[in-house]
């Protein structure tokens, strides 16, 4: 693991990944929730307050992923994702939206959340024909967004393995960068 203050959640019960149906149950925890709330920890290993802003929740799709076990990353969010985030604030609505612009040259769709009260497994399930059996090739990651959340999703294609950790800044440079 990659990150001074990285943390993974990882549930006590058994979950291969995204392609586990037992996330569309509706007795699931929502695990984005549960893990946003450890958000402060990251700042506390660096020694240092971090904007919440500049945290991010990422999940992998099963061919972007080294681990067959439900794992959710909390770490820094890339400085250049959060500007291309905050540029594309005004057109991320509570319908999914293809961003102009690609993160790391990958085009992620974009959803707003007002809260974390739904399960982002089920908000994108209920996007899909056949969640069972489309929802591995996904990634998910979640940041803040004006006064909600940015839900972001890539489907693994065309070489892109959908891996949306790469989103994210095992470096915390907002911390060196910070005047």
């Amino acid at each position: 693991m990659e990150g001074r203050g990285q943390y993974l959640l990882i549930p006590t019960v058994r979950r291969a990944g995204m392609e586990s149906a037992a996330l569309l149950l509706p007795e699931t925890p929502n695990y984005f929730a549960l893990a946003w709330a450890y958000r402060a920890r990251v700042g506390h290993d660096y020694g240092r307050f971090i904007d919440p802003r500049m945290l991010s929740l990422a999940i992998n799709s099963v061919g972007g992923r080294s681990q067959n076990q439900l794992h959710i990353h909390l770490d820094c969010l890339d400085p250049a994702i959060r500007d291309a985030l905050d540029r594309a604030a005004d057109r991320i609505g509570p319908r999914w939206r293809v961003l102009t612009e690609t993160l790391h040259g990958h085009r992620y769709r974009a959803m707003y959340l007002a809260t974390l009260n739904g399960s982002p497994f089920r908000i994108l399930a209920a996007d899909m024909a056949h969640p069972e059996s489309e929802m591995g090739a996904h990634t998910l990651v979640l940041a803040p967004l004006g006064a909600g959340y940015v839900l972001l999703d890539d489907v693994a294609k065309d070489g892109d393995r959908a891996s949306g950790e790469e989103l994210q800044d095992h470096t915390c440079r907002v911390l060196t960068d910070a005047p």
